[in-house]
């Protein structure tokens, strides 16, 4: 037994030199095109990484999530690049005493990390101590239990802790106010470019825009003189003013001290409006697919849920114009293959190669083909609204149908509410399977029970013949085949909203450090163990036990680096 675990010891650690050992070679050599698709992520067509290697197969979720996470940061690279201001002056702090400057990069002033005398902030102390490879987490917890504040008695600790609670419920409702109104107007100002066929500005649900977007709201004006935010933005929010009545004005009452806040909740917005469209691309293409061939191929030569995946994946890999050839369907019927053809042929999905590269760095011109997608399906629901239903032979039974069979049963609507959704679902798969025994729970009536077992019998031969029937046996008579309106029903088809919404429900907001020491400034308070609020490690006492005494004041604190640092800067 103790030589087996020697020997697999053995073996690990030379798989773990050989790895070693290949890693250092590679560094060595440096880091040199595929071969085969040119990428430098990997050195040849053998890797999982290449799309043109056959051996692996489909990548695997930690190749494709490695992919994404290269593609988001390659894409943020561009789009900064792309937005950056040219008009930025020199940084003050490069210019030397004889008007000459240094060999810095452009860039405006010393909190940017290419000045040589950079002004670390708090973000740089909580980076240097946390690395760059970490995740955030929130632990939801009450300021009631969680926040204790100084003070030499208890009614001094209590009334300062309730003057901070009640500037951070301030704060976070006037936070909230603000975010959610400039999120309103922000799909506003989409729309009303998009509507008038008019192109979407690079800088549009940029930070600077959202910030500026939350000035207007305050009563003030842009002040950021950035020649590539949209110009129109002013005279658009004051027509968008204009529609409201005066007791229901957009418009927020300032709160000063806060710009910082705004800035971090404007920069969160302006994440979230390009997560939503980069994330969310795929699967909306994907559902206008299926609803273009839902509407394309006869009722009749309706595909299945799987047949029709597959032809929306077809279609979307074309529609991408990726590298790798997508799999070609097989074609049960023409009108399948007709409708795959037609789309095609008819639909872009904007700037090819499809890929959150592009998607990151050229959401604006992938907003309006997401808009288009959402005017044709809003088009077909009121187009669809006044259509008449009729009844459409079909070999498959959907919910509704089994609820509309069930509902013919006397004692099966005297049942729960509960207990008849159990019943429908299993009603549903012994019709749609036709091995499955028919068995019911115990607790069911005799009566029931055999009008049950009589209705699935029954549903099951008629499902039979339809699907003979649609199979080219045209002899069989219509009226003992099972006929169903849900299937030819226009049903609405789901729609969502082209850019991520706030609700007004929302419950909370993220502040960051500096907003959080300047809620205390404005209470009045001090935290005892301000570490808990910002990193999480408390402070060191120099007493017995590490306890504080009873006045509340600790004796003698070892101060932790991050609140040296901290002090410095809060």
């Amino acid at each position: 037994m103790s030589q087996t675990i020697l020997q697999q010891r053995a073996y690990l650690e030379g798989l773990k030199r050989r790895k070693i050992e290949r890693e250092e070679e590679q560094e060595r050599q440096g880091r040199t095109p595929c071969a085969r698709c040119g990428r430098t992520d990997h050195v040849d067509g053998r890797s999982r990484l290449c799309p043109f290697n056959r051996h692996y197969g489909a990548p695997t979720q930690a190749v494709v999530r490695q992919q994404n996470r290269q593609g988001r940061r390659a894409g943020q690279r561009q789009l900064d690049a792309a937005r950056a201001n040219p008009n930025v002056p020199r940084c003050s702090h490069c210019i030397l005493p004889d008007g000459s400057n240094d060999a810095c990069e452009h860039h405006g002033n010393a909190a940017s990390h290419l000045c040589h005398a950079h002004k670390t902030n708090v973000d740089d102390v909580l980076g240097n101590i946390i690395g760059p490879n970490h995740t955030p987490f929130v632990r939801r917890c009450s300021l009631k239990h969680a926040l204790r504040c100084y003070g030499h008695s208890r009614r001094q600790r209590m009334r300062a802790k309730a003057n901070a609670m009640q500037e951070v419920n301030v704060v976070v409702d006037h936070v909230r106010d603000l975010s959610i109104k400039a999120m309103l107007f922000t799909q506003h100002h989409a729309l009303t470019l998009l509507e008038s066929s008019e192109p979407i500005p690079l800088h549009f649900g940029s930070q600077d825009y959202i910030y500026g977007v939350m000035q207007l709201l305050l009563g003030g004006h842009i002040t950021n003189r950035n020649p590539n935010l949209p110009q129109d933005t002013e005279s658009i929010f004051h027509a968008y003013v204009q529609s409201f009545e005066t007791a229901d004005l957009p418009t927020v009452q300032p709160l000063p001290g806060y710009s910082q806040t705004y800035a971090h909740m404007a920069k969160t917005l302006a994440t979230a409006v390009k997560n939503g469209l980069a994330e969310s691309f795929e699967p909306r293409c994907r559902t206008f697919l299926a609803f273009k061939f839902r509407s394309l191929i006869p009722a009749n030569e309706k595909p299945t849920k799987k047949s029709l995946k597959k032809l929306v994946s077809f279609a979307y890999d074309t529609l991408c114009g990726t590298d790798s050839e997508p799999a070609t369907p097989t074609y049960a019927h023409a009108s399948w293959q007709d409708a795959v053809a037609s789309v095609i042929s008819n639909v872009t999905l904007g700037p090819t190669p499809v890929n959150l590269e592009n998607l990151t760095a050229k959401f604006n011109l992938y907003l309006p083909v997401v808009y288009g997608f959402l005017a044709e399906m809003e088009a077909y629901n009121n187009a669809a609204t006044g259509v008449v239903s009729e009844e459409t032979i079909v070999d498959y039974a959907d919910n509704k149908s089994c609820w509309e069979l069930l509902t013919r049963l006397e004692q099966f609507n005297d049942l729960g509410r509960r207990q008849q959704n159990r019943l429908v679902r299993a009603f549903y798969k012994m019709v749609n399977h036709p091995t499955m025994s028919v068995r019911f729970g115990p607790k069911l009536g005799d009566y029931l029970r055999s009008g049950m077992t009589t209705l699935v019998t029954r549903t099951r031969e008629q499902l039979s013949l339809s699907r003979q029937f649609l199979n080219g046996r045209y002899m069989i008579d219509t009226s003992v085949c099972f006929r169903t309106t849900t299937a030819s029903t226009m049903h609405a088809t789901k729609m969502y909203t082209l850019l991520p919404a706030l609700r007004f429900t929302r419950k909370f907001v993220t502040l960051d450090a500096q907003c959080l020491a300047r809620i205390f400034d404005q209470a009045g308070a001090q935290p005892r163990y301000e570490d808990y609020l910002f990193v999480g490690n408390p402070v060191a006492m120099d007493g017995p036990n590490d306890e504080p005494s009873r006045r509340g004041r600790p004796r003698q604190p070892v101060l932790s680096d991050y609140q040296k640092i901290k002090k410095k800067f809060l």
